[in-house]
């Protein structure tokens, strides 16, 4: 395509040099022919127009028409006017047909401009897009890194708690296993509810351990030939007690099949005790049923209720692991979420089906189809893998039931707001859908002389209160049928309520969660574990507060009048404090939201059966400790330890979860003062481990967090003493400044690190050693320290030599 003169005189005069062209064309090719003088003029018209655009084009036909009448008309070059209409008539054409031209290459030219613009965009889009699917890729690398780390968490947290788990239950069935005459009834009822709970506890320890290992694809199960029938209903029949306590029928229908299937015993009792136990959760009335029966080359199980059933949208959900139905109306809000999720994976090893079908309050029903014969298995069963009839007969199904049976209302205390004792202190209504905690909590307010009501969820809780107004109101948050704030909520906006003082327990630790049940309009916010003395004392505050509110508000209405509206004030403060919070935790969840689900269920599910053995036991020594023998009091100092011991591991994983999400605040420390400090604390451990501790010159002044770059010293030196055999063992830190950015280091003679592991050193909950050899942990340190160092803009790399010692450099700001 030509290139068309930008300046408009350049285009039209060599508009004029064409036209010139073509006259002089005419003039020498056809001069005898005046006829055809018009045709000469065509082509110049067309590459006028092409070359010049439309205007110069036109220029060229008005000057061709003229140049045709005056030049090539006989008698040549007269001038002739008017113009002769014969004449006029065969012109016409010409210039007709000139505009046309003009304007057909007028539109070509727009048409090429506008498919070379569309080109562009082309471009542009594809480059975008090519742009996108590589940022894709990265997200989808991260996704599956964060993955992977979920899961190797997963397996090491679910490893790190069995231990003292075991040391908490082994003990206290020894105790209860001793003869009543030497454990008093009190005593061994305390011990019951603590190994209740600690049993309850590894549950939900071994589900997650159990799901991790499926997802790392580490499950092997040790399939063998079984009477399905059988032992399918050997295992419902364990619900018989609690279905006829909760008025429910139980239905065992497991028809004899022609032939074994081939299952894992330990995996298919899994699958059938959380299908049972979901069903009783959520089935309030009629039946749960258990059907097994041939069909063409499989066996089909059926487990059906007439429980509350599961919403359509849901549906598509249901296997998701964490995933819970909000809103649902079940016996207990408790639960991990994962134990449907692993009968989906559990059911998919053995190479059968799952499927659910539900009717929104008619009930469910969860259908597995295993196949028979061994070709659908993964590797063909070998004898060796069969299990013994010990572990044939052996079942978990006394941990479910006894779980289940704690979700059933208390029969023998009243659940109504009966008329109050005169020679009480107070009337409280407790609201909690854990049957200890509801039980612990109403021996300490007993004990104190207050008259308890106990209910298992908000909605009781609620009519307790609109029948006969308590003194206190003291509830769980999470709760099934009305949580504590929808109970705190319904209260408030009752005249008969509206000033009854409310404590919310809760599991929820932080500032974020007491701020939001404050700014809900709680009169206090207690997080669990909670001493028993910390509660009563809490209680009494409340009450007191409570009757002298009561007492000025009918002795100066003015004064209470001005004390509401300050109150109104502080709570609007309050309220907006919390709805900042609520946006900044909105943020976290999208960037992080597995790790806020898993921090929510370690906060709740795992933490609640902790704070009922750590109470109890406090109970115990407290009340009972002279009563038993050293032994005993050996085995509650004990298991003291082991509670705080897993308390403080479940915070540190905690902390680490919100570390993302922290707001540090940036001063200018001084790092020589802030490692001062750490020394001063870590200098009896490590004078116990033989190591000397060197400082290299002095350390600058940095722009950051005092306390978080004191974290980062004190688990760099903490690690670099712990992983030393050596028999001088030796830490030094130092700094030394490249260019404007100083570089801090600590450095060790200890064993080492391989090449192989340094990529991954950061990695979370990364070991590199056994426990055994170096003592426990979380494998979160240095990953904590990798996080604060990125917060402050900085970096840091490992340098090491095997059996030579270790280097850790990082910098604070300035590059990153």
């Amino acid at each position: 395509m030509f290139s068309r003169p930008s300046a408009p005189w350049a285009r039209y005069t060599l508009a004029l040099a064409i036209f010139a062209v073509a006259l002089a064309a005419r003039v020498a090719i056809l001069p005898a022919e005046a006829g055809l003088g018009f045709l000469t003029f065509y082509p110049a018209t067309a590459f006028a127009a092409l070359l010049c655009g439309t205007g110069p084009g036109l220029l060229v036909v008005a000057l061709g028409g003229v140049a045709a009448h005056y030049a090539f008309m006989p008698p040549y070059w007269a001038f002739k006017w008017p113009i002769p209409f014969d004449q006029a008539i065969s012109e016409a054409p010409y210039l007709l047909s000139g505009v046309i031209i003009c304007l057909i290459v007028h539109r070509m030219r727009t048409h090429a401009e506008a498919v070379r613009e569309a080109n562009r965009h082309l471009e542009h889009a594809m480059e975008e897009l090519t742009r996108r699917e590589v940022e894709l890729a990265g997200a989808n690398e991260r996704l599956e890194d964060l993955d992977r780390a979920k899961t190797e968490f997963f397996s090491n947290v679910s490893h790190e708690f069995r231990t003292p788990l075991a040391l908490m239950v082994g003990p206290l069935e020894e105790l209860l296993a001793k003869p009543e005459d030497e454990v008093p009834p009190a005593i061994r009822d305390g011990l019951a509810v603590t190994h209740r709970n600690g049993l309850r506890l590894l549950k939900l320890v071994n589900g997650l351990l159990d799901f991790s290992r499926i997802e790392a694809g580490r499950s092997r199960a040790l399939f063998a030939p079984t009477d399905l029938a059988a032992v399918t209903a050997d295992l419902a029949s364990n619900f018989h007690a609690a279905c006829e306590r909760a008025g429910l029928a139980l239905v065992v229908d497991c028809l004899p099949l022609p032939e074994p299937v081939y299952v894992d015993h330990d995996m298919w009792e899994k699958v059938v005790l959380n299908l049972l136990s979901n069903a009783f959760k959520f089935t309030f009335a009629g039946t749960i049923a258990v059907r097994v029966a041939a069909g063409e080359g499989h066996a089909e199980v059926v487990v059906a209720d007439s429980g509350t059933g599961i919403p359509a949208a849901e549906l598509p959900r249901i296997f998701e692991r964490f995933h819970r139905i909000e809103g649902a109306k079940g016996r207990s809000h408790e639960g991990s979420g994962i134990g449907l999720a692993l009968v989906h994976e559990l059911v998919a090893l053995h190479g059968g089906t799952i499927a659910v079908d539900s009717v929104e309050g008619r009930g469910t029903t969860f259908t597995i189809r295993l196949p028979f014969g061994t070709a659908h298995l993964p590797y063909h069963p070998r004898a060796a893998d069969a299990p013994s009839a010990a572990d044939m007969t052996a079942t978990r199904a006394s941990a479910f039931v006894e779980e289940a049976l704690r979700w059933l209302p208390d029969a023998a205390r009243p659940q109504d707001g009966g008329p109050v004792l005169a020679a009480v202190r107070g009337r409280i209504v407790v609201a909690d859908d854990n049957q200890d905690m509801r039980a612990y909590v109403c021996r300490l307010l007993e004990t104190a002389g207050y008259r308890v009501d106990a209910v298992a969820d908000g909605q009781a809780a609620l009519a307790a209160c609109r029948d006969n107004p308590p003194d206190l109101m003291l509830s769980d948050v999470m709760m099934p049928e009305l949580d504590g704030f929808g109970l705190l909520a319904k209260l408030r906006t009752e005249e008969r309520t509206h000033l009854l003082p409310v404590i919310l327990l809760s599991a929820r630790a932080g500032e974020e969660a007491r701020i939001e049940g404050i700014a809900a309009g709680a009169d206090d916010y207690l997080v669990k574990p909670f001493g028993a003395r910390e509660l009563v004392a809490r209680i009494e505050g409340a009450i007191r507060l409570s009757r002298t509110r009561a007492d000025a508000a009918r002795r100066e209405r003015d004064v209470i009048v001005d004390a509401n509206a300050k109150l109104a004030d502080e709570i609007e403060e309050r309220t907006r404090v919390a709805a900042q919070l609520a946006t900044t935790l909105e943020e976290l969840q999208r960037s992080n939201q597995e790790l806020d689900e898993f921090a929510y269920i370690a906060s709740h599910d795992l933490k609640e059966p902790l704070r009922g053995i750590h109470n109890y036991v406090s109970f115990l020594k407290e009340d009972y400790g002279e009563r038993l023998d050293d032994d005993g009091r050996g085995y509650l100092d004990r298991m003291q330890r082991l509670t705080e011991r897993l308390a403080a591991l479940i915070d540190r994983l905690l902390a680490y979860s919100r570390l993302g999400s922290e707001h540090l605040c940036m001063d200018a420390v001084d790092t020589e003062a802030v490692l001062g400090e750490v020394v001063e604390d870590l200098k009896p451990a490590l004078a116990a481990q033989g190591v000397e501790l060197r400082r290299v010159g002095p350390l600058p002044t940095v722009t950051g967090n005092s306390l978080r770059i004191g974290e980062v010293f004190q688990n760099l030196i903490a690690n670099a003493a712990k992983y030393n055999d050596k028999a001088e063992k030796w830490v030094e830190v130092g700094c030394e400044s490249t260019g404007a950015v100083p570089v801090f280091h600590v450095r060790d003679n200890g064993i080492g690190i391989p090449e192989q592991h340094r990529d991954t050193v950061f990695r979370i909950f990364k070991r590199l050693h056994e426990q055994s050899k170096f003592g426990g942990g979380t494998g979160a340190g240095l990953t904590i320290v990798k996080k604060i160092v990125e917060r402050h803009g900085g970096r840091i790399w490992v340098e090491s030599t095997p059996g030579e010692g270790t280097t850790f450099r990082f910098t604070l700001g300035g590059e990153h």
